[in-house]
């Protein structure tokens, strides 16, 4: 008996391998045990006509292999040796659909179908100068990115392309050549179809570099990401290098939502300060001492993942918080009200009161654990700090922290977080928070990366011309009004 269904190929399959599958997530009850080495499986590997598209890796099992295979969920495999050609290997596949059948008791055989994260395929040989690596990096698109190129097509059948030079960006000597590709591609009615691949052209000296470049790629794209409010990323790149042709395609990042009608007039920073843009704020980012800590905000600022209002008002403020700790980390200010000879003394004097009372050891515990917290400063502490050293230009904005005439964002937040439910009426209002909020933090992360506010569009004059009808003391009030018979709200 077939125990589930096993969906058609995505296609005729690009190549057809002998594989060593090393089968991970395999579970003796609930403890996981060590992974399986199936050796000789059978696989056929499906590459995707678009460099972004679907891979597919199908591994047949024979019935002595059936066991192994399906007795996980997670594989890394790799092409076994003296087949000669093409060399395939993913450290890291995950199970997507497959099935097997019964003959009999414990005689199985199947396909198990997975989805690689990271796949490299080799095709030797090399090329024969070793002298440079050319290759490209696939990247998804971006409007300040593509260069403005027009296909034209004359009655003779010739194809030319016209269009301006295309952007580049030096990365440590290495420049990275932002193109489009042409690919052809033959439909069922025998047409051919003309498409285009964004990409960043390198040369490099050894296959290292790339590993290297990618890296840095990645946060160079991260950035413009930012300064363009559409998110992008690298999925993989192509090269001929000394040991073959290389194709490595990268599944570990969600792929950006398409926005189709994207233009400069959505970018955070204006389309003609991009290119200075994007060399100051990579110099600042390269030397910044909390790369990791901006990193992250950038990416919880950029997310494109669909989610719900509340969550993505709840990572907006904790992309705030990242950068309130980057900026405690770096500042001379710090993080602490008092000194640490002054607050050690204070420390002692409270251990001892509260060592002098009548409580249960649990108590006890808790109280102490409460004390270690006294010395830092408040949230609303840290963002005016860092609003006046960085010198934010919050006027007109709805205010983060509390001035005394409704619910701050940092009040929203907080009702968030503990679970309150905001009702069908209370969309809009929430709706202006989270702009209000996205605004802040993209402030912020511009002083941070040493862009001024003023030259981009969350400037107070800009934002002024830009929504001159949304009223959003009027939301502010409605929300506060909403929400008070819950619990006081203002602050």
């Amino acid at each position: 008996m077939r125990s589930s269904v096993i969906p058609p190929p995505l296609k005729s399959p690009d190549f057809k391998q002998r594989l060593k599958v090393t089968v991970g997530g395999r579970k003796a009850g609930s403890v996981e045990i060590p992974p399986a080495i199936v050796p000789n499986v059978e696989a056929e590997i499906y590459l995707p006509e678009r460099s972004d598209g679907e891979l597919e890796v199908r591994l047949y099992a024979r019935r002595e292999q059936a066991p192994g295979l399906f007795a996980g969920f997670r594989y890394s495999f790799e092409s076994e040796a003296d087949q000669g050609g093409v060399v395939v290997r993913s450290n890291r596949a995950y199970w997507k659909g497959g099935g097997e059948e019964h003959w009999s008791s414990g005689v199985v055989d199947g396909v198990v179908i997975c989805e690689p994260r990271d796949l490299e395929i080799l095709q030797p040989p090399g090329h024969v100068d070793h002298t440079k690596i050319s290759g490209c990096f696939w990247i998804t698109p971006n409007f300040a990115l593509k260069p403005f190129k027009t296909l034209l097509q004359s009655y003779t059948g010739e194809v030319t392309i016209k269009g301006n030079e295309p952007r580049t960006f030096d990365v440590d000597g290495h420049l990275l050549k932002f193109e489009h590709w042409y690919k052809y591609q033959r439909s069922s009615g025998n047409d051919t179809l003309v498409f285009f691949e964004p990409v960043a052209e390198f040369e490099v000296e050894t296959e290292a570099d790339i590993n290297a470049l990618l890296l840095d790629l990645d946060d160079v794209l991260l950035l413009a990401s930012f300064g363009t409010r559409q998110r992008t990323i690298c999925h993989g790149w192509t090269a001929e290098t000394p040991r073959g042709f290389v194709r490595q395609y990268r599944r570990k990042y969600g792929f950006p939502q398409p926005k189709p009608d994207h233009t400069f007039n959505h970018f955070l920073v204006f389309d003609e300060m991009f290119d200075r843009f994007m060399a100051i704020t990579w110099a600042q980012f390269r030397q910044h001492s909390q790369k990791d800590l901006v990193r992250q905000a950038l990416w919880r600022i950029t997310s494109d993942v669909e989610q719900t209002g509340e969550t993505i008002f709840l990572v907006l403020f904790s992309a705030v918080e990242n950068m309130l700790e980057v900026f405690s980390r770096e500042s001379p200010i710090g993080k602490s009200i008092v000194d640490r000879p002054t607050w050690k003394a204070l420390k002692a004097d409270l251990d001892r009161v509260i060592g002098g009372a009548v409580l249960g050891r649990s108590q006890y515990e808790q109280l102490f654990q409460k004390v270690r917290e006294l010395n830092r400063k408040t949230l609303a502490t840290a963002f005016d700090e860092f609003a006046i050293f960085k010198r934010l230009r919050l006027e007109g904005l709805w205010p983060f922290v509390g001035d005394g005439h409704g619910i701050t964002l940092t009040a929203i937040r907080n009702r968030l977080i503990h679970g309150y439910q905001v009702s069908p009426d209370d969309h809009r209002s929430l709706l202006i928070a989270r702009l209000h909020l996205q605004w802040t933090a993209e402030q912020m992360m511009l002083r941070i990366l040493g862009w001024p506010v003023e030259e981009s569009v969350v400037s107070p004059q800009v934002i002024e011309n830009r929504f001159p009808d949304v009223d959003w003391q009027r939301e502010r009030e409605t929300l506060t009004a909403a929400w008070s018979n819950r619990s006081n709200l203002v602050g």
